[in-house]
């Protein structure tokens, strides 16, 4: 299922079954996951030359982030000594945490990121040219390897918190429809 009827399927209503195991839309245990992925840089002087390029592609990011429909938040946020970028996000994903079934939350990451890969492959290109030990590229290319280096990158041990725990990103604009 391509990333569209996937975000499809997800607001779909009735439960609806998509791609990924573990994944599910309309039911009311949905936990949302985060990805902290943590980028060294090649070099941190480098920080504002990829701070400009983050910068010159958000309108495109924005764009993909809608049309996935199940990414609650993402933001990019430098570290304090730009030795590398941090890529913060939280996505409707399993119906368990890591805690609990690390497999089901690996497949549900996993798909994720490939989604993701999918979209905006050629802005991770872009953000991977400035980072230590990077995959190969282009991400398109590549994206096996890129989902390895992700799931290798992200920093689990923190879990998102939030005020709509039980809703769907779909549920959440659905109810502001209404």
């Amino acid at each position: 299922m391509g990333v569209m009827a996937r975000a499809t399927a997800i607001g779909g209503g009735g439960g609806s079954m998509i791609d990924s195991p573990g994944i599910r839309a309309g039911i009311a245990q949905t936990i949302h996951l985060g990805l902290n992925l943590h980028l060294p840089l090649k070099n941190p002087t480098q920080m504002r030359a990829l701070l400009a390029f983050t910068g010159s592609q958000q309108e495109k990011i924005r764009t993909a982030l809608r049309e996935l429909h199940y990414v609650h938040f993402a933001h990019f946020l430098p570290a304090m000594d730009f030795s590398a970028l941090w890529v913060i996000t939280v996505f409707d994903g399993a119906l368990t945490s890591k805690k609990v079934d690390p497999e089901e939350y690996e497949d549900s990451m996993r798909a994720y990121i490939t989604d993701f890969a999918a979209v905006l492959g050629d802005v991770f290109t872009g953000i991977l040219d400035f980072v230590k030990d990077a995959p190969r590229l282009p991400v398109s290319d590549y994206v096996p390897d890129f989902v390895d280096f992700v799931v290798a990158h992200d920093v689990p041990n923190v879990e998102p918190w939030s005020a709509y725990e039980s809703r769907t990103v779909i549920d959440i604009q659905t109810s502001r429809t209404r």
